[in-house]
Parts: structure tokens; sequence; C-alpha cells
């Protein structure tokens, strides 16, 4: 194998192993798993997050499952974070659902995820939550 051949691969490896390790804290053995309680469109629960959307999500269910809001909670330090689901199919896609994370009152992002909640996790640190099949920003910054 030639030097320039072999320094190539090297770069690469080195590559690879570079954006594994950027993602790693994403997908850990530590992370929080959320769990969800489900509420009813006409909630304020729902109101308070999917305001947006409600109007489409109680339009076309006839016949589809009822749809629901879901909320579930972790704690991020000294914060607590909120990751709510709008399960409706009028909104959702094949496999995901809107998913909507805050920090107090602040939307902090605005994601689609799977929308099979048994594999919604979290960080510990909050800065990113996985759904089993990819991993995402959750928007939050290192804390000092």
């Amino acid at each position: 194998m030639k030097y320039s051949e072999l320094k190539k691969r090297l770069v690469a490896a080195t590559m690879l192993v570079s954006a594994v390790s950027l993602f790693a804290p994403g997908i850990a053995a530590d992370d929080v798993k959320i769990d969800y309680t489900q509420y009813p469109l006409e909630s304020k629960v729902a109101e308070l997050y999917w305001s947006d959307h409600l109007e489409q999500a109680r339009k076309s269910y006839e016949g589809q499952a009822s749809p629901y809001v879901y909320v579930g909670e972790f704690k991020r330090d000294e914060d607590v974070l909120t990751v709510t689901m709008l399960g409706a199919e009028s909104v959702c896609g094949m496999t995901t659902c809107p998913i909507r994370i805050f920090n107090g009152a602040k939307k902090i992002a605005d994601l689609d995820m799977i929308s099979n909640m048994d594999f919604h996790a979290a960080s510990p640190s909050g800065r990113f939550i996985s759904d089993g099949d990819g991993v995402f920003f959750t928007g939050l910054r290192k804390q000092p």
C-alpha cells in the first residue's frame, strides 16, 4: 500500500472516530427514559403546548385513533425540561410525530421523532434526545 493511500485511510478513520465521539453523549447508557402522561386535546395542557396544531388534529381524526397530547419531564441540573408529543394521525407522518421541548415556558426545540415513546430518552445533560433511531440536539448549551 502506498503512503498516500495509507494517509487517506488514516484521515478517514480519524474523522469517523471524531464523528462518533461527538454524538456519544446523546446515546450513553445513563440516558434518562422519558415517561409520558396522556392528555386529551380538550385539556389546558394540550392548549398550552400545541394551540397552533389542535384545530388540525381535531378535524381529521374521524375513524382514526383518538388524538392525544403526551407530556413528560426530566431534570437537568436545577432545570426541569418538558418534552411534549402531539399524537394525532392528521399531524404525524408514517412513523413520526411532532415533538416540542421546553425549558420552563421557553420552547427550545421543534422536532419530528419516532412515535413509539418507549424509545424516547434524554442525555443527562439535556443536550440530546434520542428516539431509538436517531439522536437530536435539543438546543440546550453546555452549562459552565
